[in-house]
């Protein structure tokens, strides 16, 4: 059975801002992003994800006040290329983390 990997992406609808170097610039917006990843955790274990017995309050909280993916598929077995993965946006047989 393949390791199951859980991606959380949980992105909140406020925005930041950031101020430019330049003299006169206007800020410009940014949207706060948090990206939660957990190895070797089953989703059905997390209380966002309907597991009755409370195991995970801090991560049930960001949840209720976030976009929480429910149909997310790792694109290798292993953590580390399916992290890369996530943060470059490439398959595995393209940037080649194994």
């Amino acid at each position: 059975m393949p390791i199951v990997a859980l991606v959380a992406l949980l992105a909140t609808l406020q925005s930041i801002s950031r101020d430019r170097d330049e003299p006169g610039a206007k800020a410009t917006t940014l949207p706060r992003l948090v990206l939660v990843t957990m190895d070797t955790t089953r989703a059905d274990h997390l209380g966002c994800y309907g597991y009755p017995r409370g195991t995970t309050p801090q991560i049930d909280a960001i949840a209720a006040q976030s976009v929480v993916f429910e149909n997310c598929q790792s694109a290798f077995t292993v953590t580390t290329p399916s992290h890369a993965t996530i943060l470059t946006g490439t398959y595995p047989l393209e940037h080649g983390v194994t």
